[in-house]
């Protein structure tokens, strides 16, 4: 039970920090304490979210604003406290909301006012649907559109105003983009678009998705995009004119990157100011070395793409350490090959003919720095692999184990131990480190037990999430605390 009176005694400081470990989805009940209330409101006058179902406790809920179902439910809470958002992202579909008038708006006029900006993020065919009132159209920030035909997108943006931060259009196939006008669009996300095109996007974008990127016969403009900072594409065609575009990009912190024909990160020319790197659907690129000069990486994700042993590789790369020292989070992902599903979530091992074991031994070493590893594919985990001695978070999908047991020696500082679809009977007789807070099993269909382990004498133990396990799963060794959220 929290108690109130020893919050009243500590210094603001101390409250702020300990409301920052709490996710926004889990602030609004602290409301009725009226000590902590000065240290939320804050938190609620920035942003929240309009949203019929409230998604709750994912890995984004440190950062999503707060979440109210309808615009009923936000008013109540407006006139409790008296607390105004500036900004609004509106989820729910406005035309469907209960109205008195014509206008949907009408029973919110005063929460709209009082609004700096709107974000409309369900998708509409088109502006006019919104209904928004003329006197607003300066508040609108980002705008998402499902539009089915190219012939309909002229029209479409003829209406949007031309003050849009972000804009997401879905659907439509068309490559040619006129945006020029649009002086305030900072967010761009489309199906597809020419390489060419990119010199009718406004210099103040900064992050830009697209599905596809054709390049061949297209010249990448070296001149626009010069504040782009985030950057998702999937190159189609040849990547000639790419690597000068990406290395000019000076702002460029953040690039996720796919294509058919690169086999080397050297073509990529990447500017050594990266922080975020994923590569993804690149099923000939073998040689990852050139990564080593990128000095600022801290996330790197690989997905649908060849393992890179030799970046990882002791033996190859002695010096991985001084080569990665900000290197926090790795992904790797490769399911493609991996049939016969066992469970809803994840394909077992069971891999088809030509799709490769990646073997996980003591040649394969991470650097220091590495606080989350996450893989999921054909792994193999042999007796002598080493799990890096910092890890936080360790997630293992698909992966096999020898046939006795899970082998792994946790780090002991480890927070969050994920296992699932792996090819596990027990987990019998396990040393958990102290330091665990949370252990999910998930549709690992042979795990039968968990017992004569130290569960019950974890002190900091938050979550036991265990999903998808034969019926036959022994629970009764597992701690039974009412400071521990259980999940079967």
């Amino acid at each position: 039970m929290l108690d109130r009176d020893k919050f009243k005694q500590l210094p603001p400081e101390i409250i702020s920090n300990i409301l920052s470990y709490i996710p926004n989805c889990k602030l609004d009940p602290l409301l009725v304490i009226d000590i902590l209330v000065p240290y939320i409101l804050p938190i609620f006058s920035q942003k929240v979210r309009l949203a019929a179902f409230i998604r709750t406790c994912d890995h984004e809920c440190y950062s999503i604003p707060p979440c109210f179902a309808s615009f009923e439910s936000l008013a109540t809470f407006i006139k409790r406290f008296n607390t105004y958002p500036r900004e609004i992202e509106i989820e729910i579909d406005v035309q469907s909301l209960p109205r008195t008038s014509s206008h949907w708006y009408d029973n919110y006029i005063d929460i709209l006012n009082h609004a700096e900006k709107l974000h409309f993020r369900r998708y509409y065919n088109n502006y006019t649907e919104i209904d928004i009132p003329g006197e607003f159209s300066d508040k609108v920030g980002d705008l998402s559109l499902s539009i089915n035909t190219k012939d309909q997108l002229p029209g479409v943006l003829e209406n949007i105003p031309r003050n849009i931060s972000a804009l997401n259009i879905t659907i439509v196939k068309f490559r040619e983009y006129r945006l020029l006008e649009f002086k305030n669009l900072k967010a761009l996300r489309i199906p597809e678009c020419n390489a060419e095109a990119m010199k009718y996007f406004p210099d103040t974008l900064e992050t830009f998705h697209a599905l596809d990127v054709y390049s061949d016969g297209k010249e990448f403009p070296l001149d626009k995009l010069t504040n782009i900072k985030h950057i998702d594409m999937f190159v189609q065609g040849s990547m000639s004119n790419v690597s000068t575009f990406l290395n000019s990009r000076k702002q460029l912190v953040s690039l996720r990157i796919g294509n058919n024909l690169i086999e080397s990160i050297e073509e990529l020319n990447l500017p050594l100011q990266l922080r975020e790197l994923s590569i993804f659907f690149s099923p000939v690129l073998i040689n990852y070395f050139d990564l080593k000069k990128l000095k600022r990486l801290r996330k790197l994700s690989i997905h649908e793409s060849q393992f890179p042993y030799g970046l990882f590789n002791i033996k190859e790369n002695p010096h991985i350490n001084a080569f990665f020292p900000k290197l926090t989070y790795f992904t790797y992902t490769r399911l493609i090959g991996v049939s016969n599903f066992l469970c809803f979530r994840f394909p077992r091992l069971s891999p088809e003919p030509g799709y490769y074991t990646i073997v996980m031994d003591d040649r394969v070493v991470f650097p220091d720095s590495l606080r989350s590893l996450d893989v999921a594919g054909n792994f193999t985990f042999e007796n002598n692999w080493k799990c890096p001695e910092y890890l936080r978070t360790l997630i293992l999908k698909c992966v096999k184990f020898p046939e006795d047991g899970f082998n792994v020696t946790l780090p002991d500082n480890l927070n969050t131990l994920h296992l699932e679809s792996t090819n596990l009977v027990n987990l019998d007789d396990l040393e958990f480190p102290v330091s665990l807070r949370s252990l999910l099993l998930i549709c690992n269909n042979d795990l039968n037990s968990i017992s004569n382990t130290n569960l019950n004498d974890l002190p900091q133990l938050e979550t036991i999430s265990i999903v998808g396990n034969p019926e036959r799963f022994d629970k009764d060794n597992l701690p039974n605390k009412p400071a521990i959220q259980h999940k079967y």
